[in-house]
């Protein structure tokens, strides 16, 4: 690496004589020709060219001289970057204990706030690092104007801005490595080989119980890209004005605009009718132009925290998040992603390939409660270890007309892979010894294989915080309620009323 001083100096003198006013020359095009020229052995010509004649005035009208191959390059950001084709290793890190990781963990133990904060720390480096590669290569004045437009107003970059989403998908694998290295975290993604390496790909993943964990599988193809809620990831105030919004844009990122709790009952048929079609025309737009394959988070929203009876956390639940308060016995939504995978498959006449992926252990790294808004900065757990397994694909033709029969074996096979219900049934099981009542135990894993709510009822009671009496109070009313429908002594309502209450509990 050498400082090429007379070509930047050069290139700068030229840019202002040409036009003075809307010159493209910025900072950054000056420390690209400063710091990041490679030696050249044509350089003494290269320095003869830079003059029009021999006494060495510059000719105004010629155009700026083209900066070598090397600046086009940033050869900075492909010495730093993941590559996009070839193998990338596994990120294994919960083993390289690193001095700064040992004092930290000395100092604040292996769960605080502080490594929350480095995790966000090294999303912004990432973010500002990608900032920075797309202000080089637009110019300083174009990204000036781009990020003021777009920070003063709810506006989107259009699809792929400037090419730049292949560089982008760089910088997200890069931001994904920095912040696993940064919590020593072990990522670790089984059945990658069935994902096709062709075609239109939408994966269908469970269970999202984190933020930043659950956005890791796309360190197996960086395709793959989350489908966020518009309101935390670009119309959030913060994320505007920080220019994370922006890099989501230039991502790809497919946006949904997800109902809030209070959102009034009126008009849901034709305000998500509306959003299911705007959903499917960017998403055909993302797929067809771009290669992105969309990951959607069954569950809506993240799962609720569970716990332990004697607090500690708990494994994430299947069945704990309740889309629609309105609602409580839905609770995962496989029916409006095969919905949207099949008009995608419709309007662009291929088939779509659905991916199915289980996770496990995001949520002991930063739990629900731990943060719930941008930029989700709350207790998180250092040396933890993250696991992604493809479970099937399913693909879905033009023709594909049993939507709803493939929207049950998604679920069905996520639930199963899980293992949730052989889960809930060891739960049940101590309540039920707890209270001197171990047949139960074996009741309700009959009583469960013919109704889900009352796996519902369980998963969701163990998001109600011991703390809490009421913890203690459904969990008893709970083998009650089993005692009773085994006995044949009560109807289905009591069990909706108490799903009802138990949702309305869990905060």
């Amino acid at each position: 690496m050498r400082l090429d001083i007379p070509y930047a100096t050069e290139y700068c003198r030229r840019s202002m004589i040409n036009d003075p006013v809307s010159s493209p020359i910025s900072f950054f095009d000056l420390a690209q020709s400063l710091l990041w020229a490679e030696p050249s052995s044509a350089s003494g010509a290269q320095d003869a060219e830079l003059c029009s004649d021999d006494s060495g005035a510059v000719d105004s009208a010629m155009p700026p001289p083209e900066r070598p191959p090397e600046l086009n390059s940033l050869p900075f950001f492909d010495r730093i970057l993941p590559p996009i084709d070839g193998p990338r290793q596994e990120l294994l890190f919960a083993g390289k204990r690193s001095l700064a990781r040992v004092g930290l963990e000395g100092l604040f133990g292996a769960e605080h706030k502080a490594y929350s904060a480095i995790g966000v720390g090294a999303n912004v480096y990432a973010i500002a690092l990608a900032m920075a590669h797309y202000a080089m290569l637009v110019g300083a004045r174009d990204f000036i104007s781009q990020y003021c437009r777009h920070a003063a107003t709810q506006e989107h970059l259009p699809v792929d801005s400037n090419g730049f989403i292949g560089i982008a998908r760089r910088h997200f694998l890069h931001g994904i490595e920095i912040y696993a290295r940064a919590l020593g975290l072990d990522v670790v993604i089984e059945g990658k080989e069935m994902i096709p390496r062709d075609g239109m790909v939408i994966q269908l993943a469970a269970n999202h119980s984190s933020i930043f964990p659950d956005f890791l599988f796309a360190w197996a193809d960086e395709r793959f890209a989350p489908v966020a809620d518009v309101d935390n990831f670009s119309y959030d105030w913060l994320a505007r004005r920080s220019g994370a919004a922006l890099y989501f844009d230039l991502l790809g990122l497919p946006f949904i605009k997800r109902e809030k709790r209070g959102d009034k009952a009126g008009g849901d048929a034709q305000r998500r009718a509306t959003a299911t079609d705007e959903l499917s025309q960017r998403l055909i737009s993302l797929m067809t132009e771009l290669g992105v394959r969309p990951i959607f988070f069954g569950q809506g929203g993240r799962t609720p925290t569970a716990y332990n009876d004697d607090g500690s956390q708990a494994p994430a639940g299947f069945y704990g998040n309740a889309p629609d308060r309105r609602k409580p016995e839905v609770y995962f939504q496989a029916g409006g992603v095969i919905i949207a995978a099949s008009r995608v498959a419709r309007k662009t006449g291929r088939d779509v390939s659905l991916v199915l992926v289980s996770m496990k252990g995001g949520e002991m790294v930063m739990p629900k409660h731990a943060a719930k808004s941008f930029p989700f900065v709350g207790t998180a757990r250092v040396g933890q270890r993250v696991v992604y397994r493809v479970v099937d694909v399913i693909t879905i033709s033009p023709e594909e007309r049993r939507l709803g029969a493939i929207a049950a074996r998604a679920t069905d096979l996520l639930r199963r892979d899980l293992g949730i219900d052989a889960y809930l049934e060891e739960v049940v099981g101590k309540w039920a010894a707890l209270e001197g009542k171990p047949e139960l135990g074996a009741q309700y894993a009959r009583l469960a294989a013919d109704d889900e709510r009352l796996r519902i009822i369980a998963d969701r009671i163990r998001s109600v915080h011991p703390r809490s009496p009421k913890r203690a109070i459904f969990s008893r009313q709970l083998l009650g309620l089993i005692c009773e429908l085994a006995e044949g002594s009560v109807d289905g309502d009591a069990l909706s009323e108490m799903l009802a209450e138990v949702t309305a509990a869990i905060r």
